[in-house]
């Protein structure tokens, strides 16, 4: 092999290292812009999981007020359930006096 022959094998052989650099440089570029991309679609979804987060919670604190307000609610049915029972007690006293009394009326008039 002489001088130039050597030479001729070099240059292929720069000249393939080119090329692989070239190719590994826009390979690089590649990999950067998927990473950029991936980085994007990663904020989208971190923000996209906030606004879930906080519609949980937004959820959550009205499930708890609903929860309140049927156990207010419960409360005031048995509040009104036993006040009816009382009326009622109340009413059906006043009705067993008043037939009581109406029993003993005729007795009354007809003693004066």
């Amino acid at each position: 092999m002489n001088f130039h022959d050597e030479v001729a094998k070099v240059k292929d052989q720069a000249g393939a290292l080119v090329e692989e650099a070239g190719d590994a440089a826009k390979k690089k570029d590649e990999l950067l812009d998927e990473i950029a991309q991936l980085e994007q679609a990663k904020k989208e979804v971190e923000e996209e999981l906030g606004a879930l987060e906080k519609e949980m919670e937004d959820a959550q604190q009205e499930a708890e007020q609903l929860e309140s307000e049927v156990q207010d609610t419960q409360q005031e049915a048995r509040e009104v359930e036993e006040a009816s029972a009382s009326w009622a007690l109340r009413k059906s006293g006043k009705r067993q006096r008043a037939t009581s009394a109406m029993s003993t009326f005729p007795t009354c008039v007809g003693a004066t």
